[in-house]
């Protein structure tokens, strides 16, 4: 009578083995007189629907709604399929146990696999959240019989199937409509988890796009003291009916109640104050305490590595896997967990031991000496671990590591021993200034002891150090009056949202939860939120891919433009089409709040794994209706006429999802999507009808990698940015010599709006000045300019330079004519 264990991954099969004892290893197989232990290598099996490559293209061959789901063995992991198959048809096997991860997915992989070799021996359940060896002893002791799990593995079975039939389904349907509707047929998926995430970016870009800056002011004061000076900013008294902010007010911080958005209410309130003396100060001081940051997981980790070396998603997850597989350095990465197992202390203490040896072994030796490794809920809670602990160091330590490597190894190190370390102190002081009855708040904050600051240099969301704190605030004697030295008005602009990084795009993944307003359904995301941390960095790198390692180009959904993510017009134009034609569900996280909500009732035995997948299968087919019902409604020929007409045969504009198109058929066409930035109706019907359109927002220039502001004006049949002096970047302004218009004096160039006539600052290592720009733009020559050198000789020369106003080519006028 012989026991097979199966675990999810080769190396829990090894400390199963090892926890047990007396095993010998023959290939991927842990052998005992009577225990076989063997890992799964993750999942080996696959949901698989023959009927969905033989379906007919487009709508015709939709909604693919099989009655039941074959399987089918991962290619690539055909070879450990085929061990564990054979180990479970083996005569003196007689049970199996499955110890893959104690979580939906660990058992939805064991169970495929059991299906798929049509095993009938019984099953027993080992359920172990922790790797110590104690643990693992007990788990393989304590293991019930897998029944006791049913409704887990239901809930997990049909979360895969309801995967398959809304992403085929979306997908599918999804091309086929873009195709009906703009005449292109490139791949276009659409799911759960991808179409909610995409969502988050468009709005984001929306927001960015429809942004309109505002002027504020903010008053600022000067106050002396005996031992100094410190300035304090007009605070607005805090009013009970303060409306709740939009998205767009809270990150522009226009409700922060410093600022007054009226020049002449500003300037009233610096008459009411000014030549006022200090009425009174109030000073709040309190000792404040910052608890260490809790243990990685992976999307924190992922947050901090984009954030400090810029990193994708993915090649953090890459990088921390090769970790645990190549070098047995740090625990397994894909895990949603922050704290370790409440047995894990004396590990820890060992680990803590190894980590003498690395570079922060000072910092090591520091938290064993002082007794910092102790119990300590905040690290130890097995009430926070799902499928698997945080990502902690092993204490195996290699020298082998590439200098990427190294980085994320320093990242997890030092996060595990600042666990440690103690709070860090710091004392914070509000101090508020009355004059002429209007309040001036000034803030301090003091550290006083390090703790884990010590440890870790803490950056913020902005990417800046946190740790420092602000200075403190000059004292104040007891009953001193200070006096006012200065009070000024400071004027400045409110700035629209930030477009999402990877790191900021995974919290928003993380928490989506909070965007979901029925409460059931907002607590089954609260640990979960859209995709799971082995997932997000698959999702968003889904999103940016142009199809080029396939050999087959594509628009992405998403771009990269200088550590940020921005939405093509192939994401906007998906977006509005799922919310136009009745289906925004997938776009929106509630829909995953309402499967997690009922994937939980599956699980606790209070809704049958049928009637959830009949009503998914429902979902699925109402999702193909609804975009069958848009791609009928409109297609190109009835699309959507501007209010405009065509510039070149006067006939009426068609609003294309991705073009504006003459209804005609004269050739006239304008893509949406101009510098990143995408068009909407309204703004293109007033360039039609000649209006110019002033100061747009969310433009971004490839070349300069730089967000940037300008307006738009058709000229003839073309659109041409028009560039004033404040989105331009430059103040000065001369006369262009080849249309009379006015060109900006920049700090890379001169160039004017009009005709686009331009000469850059730098030529030939010189940097011209802004005389010397304005003398070229408008009178088209200088006679001698000292100091260029030669890129290919590297020695200096002296020309002058002569601007072609025809051609806008820019020569150099030998002073030596023999150098002609």
């Amino acid at each position: 009578m012989t026991t097979l264990v199966i675990a999810e991954k080769n190396s829990v099969a090894a400390d199963i083995a090892k926890a047990l004892g007396g095993f010998n290893r023959r290939g991927s197989v842990f052998e005992r007189s009577d225990v076989l232990i063997t890992g799964a290598v993750g999942h080996l099996v696959e949901l698989h629907v023959p009927a969905a490559s033989e379906a007919p293209r487009g709508f015709a061959g939709l909604p693919l709604l099989p009655e039941r789901f074959d399987l089918r063995v991962i290619e690539k992991t055909q070879a450990q399929f085929d061990v564990i198959a054979s180990l479970m048809r083996r005569s003196d096997v007689t049970s199996v146990v499955n110890a893959c991860d104690a979580g939906r997915e660990g058992e939805l992989i064991f169970r495929l696999i059991l299906e798929k070799a049509n095993c009938r021996k019984p099953v027993m359940r080992m359920w172990c959240q922790s790797m110590t060896q104690d643990a693992l002893r007990s788990a393989f002791h304590a293991a019930r019989p897998a029944a006791t799990l049913d409704n887990l593995a239901a809930a997990a079975r049909s979360r895969s199937e309801a995967d398959w039939l809304i992403g085929i389904n979306a997908s599918r349907a999804v091309m086929s409509t873009r195709e009906l509707q703009s005449g292109i047929r490139e791949s276009a998926s659409a799911g759960r988890v991808q179409t909610p995430t995409l969502a988050l970016v468009v709005d984001r870009e929306r927001e960015i796009s429809h942004f309109k800056a505002r002027d504020f002011w903010e008053l600022v004061g000067t106050f002396g003291a005996r031992t100094g000076s410190y300035k304090g900013k007009w605070r607005a008294a805090a009013a009970d009916n303060t409306p709740e902010e939009t998205s767009i007010e809270k990150a522009s911080g226009e409700n922060n109640g410093s600022r007054l958005f009226d020049k002449r209410a500003a300037e009233a309130m610096l008459a009411q104050c000014a030549g006022r003396p200090v009425e009174k100060v109030d000073e709040v001081v309190k000792p404040a305490t910052q608890h260490p940051p809790r243990l990685f997981d992976l999307t924190t980790l992922q947050r901090e590595a984009n954030k400090r070396f810029k990193f994708p998603v993915q090649k953090t997850l890459d990088i921390a896997q090769s970790l645990y597989e190549r070098h047995k350095m740090t625990t397994y990465p894909r895990t949603d967990s922050s704290a370790l197992p409440e047995d894990y202390l004396d590990t820890a203490k060992t680990t803590m031991e190894a980590l003498r040896a690395t570079p922060w072994g000072h910092l090591a030796e520091k938290a064993l000496t002082g007794g910092m490794v102790r119990f300590n809920k905040r690290i130890f809670d097995n009430t926070k671990i799902s499928d698997h602990f945080a990502i902690v160091p092993t204490g195996v330590i290699s020298d082998q590591l590439s200098d990427d490597e190294k980085r994320i190894y320093e990242l997890v190190a030092r996060r595990f021993i600042a666990a440690f370390f103690p709070s860090a102190q710091f004392v914070n002081t509000v101090r508020t200034t009355l004059v002429a009855g209007q309040t001036f708040i000034s803030k301090g904050r003091v550290l006083q002891s390090a703790g884990w600051l010590e440890v870790l240099d803490e950056l913020g969301d902005d990417g800046k150090p946190v740790h420092a704190g602000e200075a403190s605030l000059c004292a104040l004697s007891d009953g001193e009056i200070p006096q006012v030295q200065d009070l000024q008005l400071v004027a400045g602009k409110t700035t629209p949202p930030l477009r999402y990084t990877e790191a900021t795009l995974l919290g928003a993944m993380e928490t989506a939860g909070k965007l979901v307003d029925e409460e059931e359904q907002r607590a089954a995301m609260k640990d979960k939120g859209l995709g799971t941390p082995a997932t997000r960095a698959a999702t968003i790198e889904g999103l940016l891919d142009d199809g080029k390692s396939y050999g087959r180009t594509k628009e992405p959904y998403l771009l990269r433009t200088k550590g940020h993510l921005a939405p093509t017009e192939k994401a906007c134009s998906l977006i509005d089409l799922l919310r136009g034609c009745g289906a925004g569900f997938l776009a929106s996280a509630q829909t995953t709040g309402e499967w997690e909500h009922r994937l939980a009732l599956v699980e606790r035995g209070q809704l049958q794994r049928e009637a959830f997948m009949a009503a998914l299968r429902e979902n699925a087919s109402n999702l193909v209706d609804k975009l069958q019902g848009a791609a009928v409604a409109m297609p190109a020929k009835d699309a959507p006429s501007l209010a405009a007409p065509c510039p070149q045969c006067r006939a009426h504009v068609l609003a294309l999802p991705g073009v504006f198109r003459c209804a005609s058929g004269c050739g006239y066409e304008q893509r949406r999507e101009i510098a990143t930035r995408r068009l909407s109706d309204e703004e293109m019907s007033r360039l039609l009808n000649g209006e110019a359109l002033e100061r747009l927002q969310g433009f971004y220039s490839p070349k300069k990698k730089a967000n940037f502001i300008a307006g738009l004006k058709l000229d003839g049949k073309a659109l041409t940015f028009v560039f004033d002096a404040d989105s331009a970047g430059g103040t000065a302004t001369c006369r262009c010599l080849k249309c009379g218009g006015t060109a900006y004096i920049k700090p890379a160039l001169a160039q004017c709006p009009g005709c686009g006539l331009k000469v850059w600052r730098e030529i030939c290592g010189r940097t011209l000045t802004d005389n010397m720009l304005r003398q070229l733009l408008e009178k088209g020559s200088i006679a001698a300019v000292r100091g260029f050198v030669s890129p290919r000789t590297k020695n200096k020369f002296d020309a002058g330079l002569k601007l072609v106003a025809e051609t806008g080519k820019l020569d150099f006028v030998w002073l030596d004519k023999s150098k002609g």
